[in-house]
């Protein structure tokens, strides 16, 4: 499993959506009421309560799974130029008010994280809607090996579940991993492996085309895993990525070439980051001769280390 995921506070998240609501631009607002005619002016835009869609909307029906769907009440205050000019800098102008629900959509289209208005209540009365909505960026997801990605919910905690392998479980149960935090972002261990596997695969790829004196044959790819390190001069184990790939020196002698690494992270609290150390060895197996296995080496050492490079911290 090789999730990244983004964990917001169900409450927080709520207070987002209504701040993005309150940026809503007043050129799309206007469209949407024309009981505003050309003379009024939206003064404000004071959010109600927020939380999750239930069975008991209308527009439940039409959600997938990867979606989440919201309510969101707020007042639209309106005012005229006369008030707002009586009213001065200083003080509120006298305005009128609409009750008003939006149900909004939040969904994936690709690797792109899409909001829609789902639906309206004005005054009291349902209110068709035009497509309204837009979208968000997180990053390239492409560039960092996201395949797919879905919205999650579960007990105090709204979740963006990003894959970065195609069979990863998106749609399993959501843990609350917040504690006290408003946020937080959480890396799966085996991401950080398939990235150094990846960056072994790629650098042994680039060191074997056009190898000569010695020719060296890839015999076979990494596969990253994640796991504890035995360890004797500490109480825990330390976590750590590891990746493995196997090359074969052609020559007289065929000689295979073990090529292992492994990152080990550690958290620096201080500086609120993590430490990324990656360990690169390599050993020449032949068990007929030991003759050449020195230069073996060191043609490997030397055609290797040039390519692979710690993944990106």
């Amino acid at each position: 499993m090789a999730l990244i995921e983004i964990q917001f506070r169900d409450t927080t998240f709520f207070d987002i959506l209504q701040a993005q609501l309150v940026r809503l631009e007043t050129a799309a607002l206007r469209a949407f009421f024309p009981e505003l005619g050309t003379t009024r002016l939206i003064e404000r835009i004071e959010p109600g309560a927020a939380g999750f869609a239930d069975s008991s909307d209308p527009f439940v029906q039409g959600q997938h799974d990867g979606e989440l769907l919201f309510k969101l009440a707020f007042a639209l205050h309106h005012t005229s130029f006369a008030d707002a000019r009586a009213a001065g800098s200083l003080k509120r102008p006298a305005t009128q008010t609409i009750a008003c629900v939006f149900w909004i959509k939040l969904e994936k289209q690709d690797l792109v994280l899409k909001w829609t208005l789902a639906g309206a209540k004005v005054s009291g009365q349902f209110r068709p809607v035009a497509p309204v909505g837009g979208t968000f960026q997180v990053g390239n997801l492409g560039d960092l090996g996201v395949k797919d990605l879905a919205w999650i919910a579960g007990p105090g905690v709204v979740a963006l579940r990003l894959a970065t392998n195609a069979n990863d479980p998106l749609l399993n149960p959501v843990t609350n991993r917040l504690g006290g935090a408003d946020w937080g972002q959480f890396i799966s261990g085996q991401v950080f492996a398939d990235e150094l596997a990846a960056a072994m695969n790629a650098a042994v790829d680039d060191a074997t085309k056009g190898s000569h004196d010695p020719v060296l044959l890839i015999d076979s790819y990494a596969s990253g895993l994640w796991f504890n390190f035995l360890s004797i001069d500490q109480p825990e184990p330390p976590w750590a990525a590891y990746a493995g790939v196997g090359i074969v020196a052609e020559g007289v002698v065929n000689v295979p070439v073990s090529i292992n690494a492994s990152t080990q992270i550690t958290p620096d609290i201080a500086l609120k980051k993590l430490v990324l150390r990656t360990t690169i060895s390599w050993a020449a197996h032949d068990v007929l001769t030991k003759i050449g296995i020195s230069a073996v080496e060191d043609s490997v050492s030397d055609a290797i280390l040039e390519k692979l490079k710690a993944p990106q911290g």
